[in-house]
């Protein structure tokens, strides 16, 4: 058995997976953001993947960097359309990811995010060997690859042997799920000894044709199919997108359930009562305050397996 039998929700486990980290209280996708889950209890955490010019796997969710999350060497808010495919590791290290911009709506949507002046955006290597160190912790890693825009990153090919090679170095890919919206990275990663999870969003990744689906798919109710067909293990759907029939078809099919990204204490609650095995939340510490008082567990025994 893998991490994903070792993941399975009977007996009363629904793993909290941080989203970025922590976004809701401290900087998305840094080391800050990771290093404060463990403390709180929580020993699973989603983080996103572009690769820059020189073919370094870095952590940062937007292929075009956010000109409201990011400062320059000199201390300026960045300009908009800086792409991370076309700067080094060495500069896109040189960048401060440790706040937002005041008055952006990222500011509005997060207001209690405490600042880390100086934050960096870390490589995928240095994350790994962060969580190597950390043998009860799960990673899932979500390649920004998009299928509508190539010019934004490598071919997910490419990507996917990058992302391997860091995982593979720092001995920890059997504590990771690669995912990605681009189900074209499944195919890519299939048999590549890692869990893969396919990400999906009715409005924005499942209609007929999708080029998101990689063709294993047509429509909203045959993903977990498509998936499990494929060889994926895991579903993460738009946590609004899933019903029970969903649900129950995914799980018969083998298939883990994770959800994202679910904020409101009602909506985890929710959730967990419908059975889901993962809840990705940006505030991981009400999850598991929720979770807890559902009498679920929150973090995997990755011990009682093999």
């Amino acid at each position: 058995m893998g991490l994903v039998a070792r993941l399975r929700g009977a007996g009363g486990l629904c793993v909290v997976i941080g989203h970025r980290g922590a976004r809701g209280g401290l900087p998305e996708n840094t080391l800050a953001g990771l290093a404060y889950l463990p403390g709180i209890g929580v020993a699973a955490a989603e983080i996103d993947l572009a690769v820059t010019a020189d073919g370094v796997p870095v952590v940062v969710h937007d292929p075009v960097l956010d000109p409201d999350k990011v400062r320059g060497a000199d201390g300026a808010w960045l300009a908009a359309g800086v792409r991370v495919i076309d700067l080094t590791a060495a500069e896109i290290g040189a960048l401060d990811v440790g706040g937002v911009r005041p008055g952006s709506a990222a500011a509005a949507a997060f207001p209690d995010q405490r600042p880390v002046p100086g934050a960096r955006v870390p490589t995928l290597r240095a994350v790994c060997d962060w969580a190597a160190a950390r043998p009860g912790l799960v990673l899932t890693l979500e390649v920004k690859s998009d299928p509508t825009a190539p010019d934004l990153t490598p071919p997910p090919d490419r990507m996917v042997a990058l992302v391997l090679a860091a995982v593979r170095a720092a001995g920890i890919a059997d504590r990771v799920i690669l995912q990605s919206f681009d189900w074209r990275v499944l195919v890519a990663a299939c048999g590549a000894g890692v869990a893969l999870s396919g990400l999906s969003h009715g409005a924005r990744s499942v209609w007929p044709g999708s080029p998101w689906l990689a063709g294993a798919a047509h429509g909203p109710d045959d993903l977990a199919e498509g998936l499990a067909g494929m060889g994926a293990q895991v579903w993460c759907p738009f946590w609004a997108d899933l019903t029970p029939d969903r649900l129950a078809r995914a799980r018969a099919l083998g298939l883990l359930v994770h959800v994202w990204t679910v904020n409101d204490a009602g909506d985890i609650a929710a959730m967990a009562a419908m059975g889901v095995d993962g809840i990705i939340t940006d505030y991981p510490a009400r999850a598991v305050a929720v979770l807890a008082g559902m009498g679920l567990a929150t973090v995997p025994r990755l011990s009682a397996g093999p």
